[in-house]
């Protein structure tokens, strides 16, 4: 059963687009052939309007349904309490911090996410009982309450690039031109700082003992910082630092005596680290490349070198390398903990401890993915990881696991399919399909397809509903991408077959992203390879039933006529091909613009729309090749297009707002606003009242449409 909407005026059947993550990737390759002479229409063209089926003059909507609880992007943790942001949200969790609680529940409290974007700085006060949180518009200072009431907002304010908690009962807030300390239980400003004329503050750290804070004063004369310790009133410092550098990451010491800083060359792949005591100025500085982490540590500092902890050094300036313990990946930082014992978080999810003796052990989750954030506890005595797919790790001094809130790990989503009796498949960067009656969508999943291969680019419904495929793009190595394609029995949702997966290198290019097109009758499955190949599956005996000559660069996407007989086919080797799907000839070649058509759809049998890499969309006729019309407003650089079944609309993703355009006259007719995330793939119920969008938040939102 599909959902219910209501659609108060002449139904116009619509469809709608996915976002193609990485599209600028695309234009970076160099394919060993092609044409990028130039853009076949210039920006200024006017709109030429075309004979088509009657146009819809509006097209409105309001959130009929959202699943999805979004994906976790930070988190930080005090005395007792977790705080989680998400794309969705702030969730707080209570009582957390006796080792093997395991995997925790619902919240105890949520706070909405602020107003302007994502929350891209968030931090709890030593005691747990206050929150900072903020993007670059907004900042807020929140009490979080026991569970039986709710969070209050204390205090807002704007524009703030980095906020964190300093002395006992304040919080600071920077902003480019001032900073200010705030009494956490009124949000008034007890102390405030202007920066000095023709310079701005940089990003605030703070000291493991919750008391002293740096933050560095950005100008042309010289390198200073504003400095407080102890609570006491912060004052500017002298850095006698090489002015030909700039500042990079600040670390103030566990300790609160003083902070290591990195400076870094213009092209950051050069620098220095310096070690500054407020007790005795400059104490030592070292040479540094792009491959090393840096943290400090009462009386000294650690470096990681490629991935690697690799040396103490004191005070002083004396150096002590460090025993291997192998483990690779780039690490993302290493923290000092209060017990002297040291954790690197590798970018592959592992983590490697180092003890006060220097031995050393790399502890592997069960499932490892690349880490995203991690944050110290106040006191040093653990951390919070955050991974790609959005799953919370608390860990103690030791690197045990003291709590995972794995609710948040959805990942972000990839594409979407509406099979004809309303199963919605969902595929996301987990490596799993997820299938949802649209009917019903808060009724959970009703079956959950797990691709081991990792990340699910694309998903396309047999036309009878009864089949899947699902098809991945993992990197394997530099050049090499695994694309294996399976196909899925629905009723048993079991993988009936698989084909690919080789994982060959290719010259050319190192991205890849993998497109599925099911035939409309059924007969065919149409499917981009590594290879530049493009490859016409018969899906009842899995072989494959024809191979398309290679382009001479990585393929962009593929569409279907809606008869089925007509193939399109866009490179980065800037060429669109138009094939007979039956005989498998190449109908037609015309140029197109400069690195490829990243996005195509089919408006009819006869005309082709084709989103640009700078994000224009252009209707273009098959047979000759011919520009027949421009989208206006058009922002479409990353999202994939889709045009309605009746070929009236066509639309797109612009960042968190889906766009409508006729596609008779290139004219924009709508916007729908209400998503946290970008619009990454989308797919209309069949009468086109109703649409449904993936977000890159990791949620599905079910719209209810007007058409007028």
């Amino acid at each position: 059963m599909f959902l219910s909407w209501r659609v108060r005026t002449p139904a116009q059947p619509i469809a709608l687009p996915f976002l193609l993550v990485g599209a600028l990737l695309v234009a970076a390759c160099s394919p060993s052939g092609g044409r990028d002479e130039a853009s076949p229409i210039d920006d200024g063209e006017a709109v030429v309007e075309l004979d088509g089926p009657p146009t819809v003059s509006t097209v409105t909507g309001s959130v009929a349904a959202r699943v999805g609880p979004g994906r976790a992007l930070a988190a930080a943790a005090g005395a007792g309490t977790l705080l989680v942001a998400t794309t969705t949200g702030l969730h707080v969790f209570a009582g957390v911090g006796s080792p093997g609680e395991g995997v925790l529940g619902e919240p105890a409290a949520s706070l909405p996410t602020p107003a302007g974007g994502p929350v891209e700085h968030v931090a709890l006060s030593p005691d747990g009982t206050t929150a900072v949180v903020g993007n670059a518009e907004i900042t807020e200072l929140w009490a979080l309450a026991p569970a039986a009431a709710e969070p209050g907002r204390i205090a807002t304010v704007e524009r703030a690039d980095s906020a964190g908690f300093g002395p006992p009962g304040h919080a600071v807030v920077v902003r480019p031109e001032v900073v200010e300390v705030l009494d956490a239980a009124t949000g008034e400003a007890v102390e405030r700082y202007e920066a000095p004329a023709s310079a701005t503050f940089g990003a605030l750290a703070v000291a493991a003992d919750g008391g002293s804070w740096m933050v560095p004063v950005l100008g042309r004369s010289g390198h200073r910082a504003l400095w407080s310790a102890g609570g006491s009133p912060a004052a500017l410092v002298d850095l006698p630092l090489p002015t030909e550098l700039s500042f990079g990451r600040v670390v103030v010491a566990p300790d609160g005596a003083g902070a290591l800083i990195e400076l870094w060359s213009e092209d950051l792949f050069d620098g220095v680290v310096a070690s500054w005591r407020a007790a005795g100025g400059l104490r030592w500085s070292t040479p540094i490349t792009a491959t090393e982490v840096w943290d400090a540590r009462p009386g000294g500092g650690l470096v990681v070198t490629d991935g690697v902890l690799s040396r103490s050094v004191a005070d002083d300036g004396t150096e002590r390398a460090l025993p291997d313990a192998g483990g690779d990946g780039a690490a993302v930082v290493v923290h000092a903990l209060a017990s002297d014992r040291h954790v690197t978080v590798l970018h592959d999810g592992s983590r490697l401890l180092v003890g006060p003796d220097g031995a050393r052990a790399l502890v592997v989750p069960s499932a490892p993915q690349p880490a995203v954030t991690t944050t110290a506890r106040h006191d040093r005595t653990g951390l919070a990881v955050v991974d790609a797919l959005g799953r919370v790790e608390l860990l103690d001094e030791l690197g045990a696991v003291v709590a995972v809130v794995d609710r948040y790990a959805g990942g972000a989503i990839n594409d979407l399919a509406l099979s004809t009796d309303g199963a919605l498949a969902v595929a996301t960067t987990t490596g799993a399909v997820t299938v949802l009656d649209s009917g019903n969508p808060s009724g959970g999943p009703t079956a959950r397809l797990d691709h081991p291969e990792g990340n699910v680019d694309s998903v396309a419904f047999s036309p009878d509903g009864r089949r899947l495929a699902t098809g991945i793009a993992a990197r394997r190595s530099a050049l090499a991408f695994d694309d294996t394609i399976a196909l899925w029995d629905l009723a048993a949702a079991t993988r009936t077959t698989e084909i690919g997966g080789e994982s060959e290198d290719v010259p050319g290019c190192s991205s890849f992203t993998n497109r599925l097109r099911w035939s409309p009758d059924g007969s065919f499955v149409v499917a981009v390879s590594h290879d530049f190949t493009v490859l016409l599956l018969d899906p009842a005996t899995s072989q494959v039933r024809r191979e398309l000559p290679p382009h001479a660069g990585p393929v962009l996407d593929v569409a279907l006529s809606p008869d089925g007989r007509r193939l399109a086919t866009s490179a980065n080797d800037s060429t669109l091909r138009i094939w007979d799907t039956a005989s498998g000839d190449l109908v037609a070649e015309h140029d197109a613009a400069i690195g490829g058509y990243r996005s195509l759809a089919f408006v009819d049998g006869s005309t082709v729309l084709g989103a640009d890499l700078s994000g224009r969309i252009t209707s273009i006729d098959v047979d000759s090749g011919r520009i027949t019309a421009t989208f206006e407003a058009v922002k479409a650089r990353e999202a994939q297009l889709v045009v309605s079944p009746d070929g009236s609309l066509a639309v797109a993703g612009d960042g968190a707002t889906v766009r409508v355009w006729s596609t008779s006259t290139g004219a924009e007719i709508g916007r729908l606003d209400g998503h946290s995330g970008a619009a990454v793939a989308s797919t209309f119920t069949p009468d086109g009242g109703g649409l449904i969008v993936g977000s890159a938040d990791g949620t599905v939102v079910f719209w209810d449409l007007t058409l007028a």
